[in-house]
């Protein structure tokens, strides 16, 4: 299995910026790409898996809804998930953060699927450490998580 393009340390690597990233954008894009997926997970929100589950081309083998990104329940939340050979984030800051993290912790590939066009969470990799409602430490020592796609669907 190839190795996930992110890391642990901003002391060893770089994670991409920005700029860096090929953004797609348009009409009916979840419905045409999650029909080429493979077997997949999804990292989500009650909310945001109602509002894209109309739109995907096959159901995902696995999925798992986060509240928090406090590490202790995101380690949960993915010990929940069985199967898989890509994670597919959908939602809003918190499950795209989440999808990050458990997407890095298994060494799988990533697709973020915002669900809010707020957020900077589609723009950047790191994936900020959180004990209970606090961040612990800085960017320098957070992991992120570069993706393949970014889907932007109008629909």
């Amino acid at each position: 299995m190839e190795q996930p393009r992110g890391g642990w340390s901003s002391e060893v690597a770089k994670p991409t910026p920005a700029s860096g990233y090929d953004i797609k954008y348009g009409h009916g894009l979840l419905a045409s790409e999650s029909g080429d997926w493979p077997d997949y997970l999804v990292v989500t929100t009650p909310s945001a898996l109602r509002a894209a589950t109309p739109f995907l081309s096959k159901r995902p083998s696995g999925s798992t809804f986060v509240r928090t990104l406090d590490w202790n329940h995101l380690d949960r939340a993915e010990a929940r998930l069985t199967g898989g050979a890509m994670v597919v984030g959908i939602g809003g800051g918190m499950a795209l953060d989440a999808s990050k993290y458990i997407a890095l912790k298994r060494g799988l590939p990533l697709v973020l699927v915002p669900t809010l066009v707020s957020t900077g969470a589609i723009i950047h990799g790191h994936v900020a450490k959180w004990e209970g409602h606090r961040i612990i430490g800085s960017s320098e020592q957070w992991p992120w998580r570069d993706f393949e796609d970014i889907l932007v669907d109008y629909d």
